[in-house]
């Protein structure tokens, strides 16, 4: 099965199973995962903060005007304010922090196929359950345009996964770093493929390269996601 047909076909059914079981077994997940990087709690914040920086047309403060507004949108059905107010209540970034209704309202998102919804839920999912779990999300993510989730591939198969699959990281690196645009973060995804490319041998390199044109193919076309265009 390709990468886009998991993604067309498994993302809104393990959207609804992942987190129907996560509220019924919270506590249990988080005294049974096995996938623990202690860089995760920091990257899931300062990603929360960098998708939110994208979307300035909706209030984004904590006064009371902005909160009735951004709860009148998502009263609308806005994936939008779904998705800030989901991150609101994951952070406690007003004063008010609620996990299960945060995770609910980006589910919400997410199921409209709003991708930083999609993403964020991949983010969830690696932090308090496996990271196989999270790879549909950040596929689904990165079908829909959302570049943050080609990284978040890349490093799934990285060093240190219970997936770990180098071939694979290389391909998702090299889709990542053709891709971006800015000078620093395409030094430090370039960084990156020369590391992955010392530690294959021939046959990984081969197979790397095969799984990068393949990639690309899929996903090098695709626009980038932009809010509020």
């Amino acid at each position: 099965m390709t990468y886009i047909a998991v993604v067309a076909f498994g993302v809104s059914s393990v959207i609804t199973s992942s987190w129907r079981v996560r509220v019924r077994n919270r506590r249990k997940f988080k005294q049974s995962r096995k996938f623990k990087m202690k860089i995760y709690p920091a990257i899931f914040f300062l990603q929360l903060f960098l998708s939110n920086c994208a979307h300035a047309q909706l209030p984004r403060d904590c006064s009371d005007a902005s909160q009735k507004l951004l709860e009148a949108e998502v009263q609308q059905g806005n994936p939008k304010a779904q998705y800030l107010l989901g991150n609101q209540l994951l952070t406690g970034q007003c004063g008010r922090k609620d996990s299960d209704e945060g995770v609910k309202l980006e589910t919400k998102s997410a199921e409209s196929g709003y991708p930083p919804a999609i993403h964020i839920l991949g983010v969830i999912l690696r932090r308090e359950r496996s990271i196989q779990e999270a790879v549909p999300f950040f596929l689904g993510a990165a079908q829909k345009g959302f570049r943050l989730a080609e990284v978040d591939l890349a490093f799934a198969y990285g060093e240190g996964s219970p997936i770990k699959n180098l071939p694979l990281s290389y391909a998702w690196f090299s889709v990542a770093e053709s891709h971006e645009e800015k000078a620093e973060l395409k030094q430090f995804l370039a960084s990156n493929l020369k590391m992955l490319a010392g530690k294959m041998g021939d046959a990984d390199m081969e197979k790397a390269n095969q799984l990068k044109e393949k990639l690309l193919a899929d996903f090098g076309s695709i626009p980038r996601f932009k809010d509020d265009p």
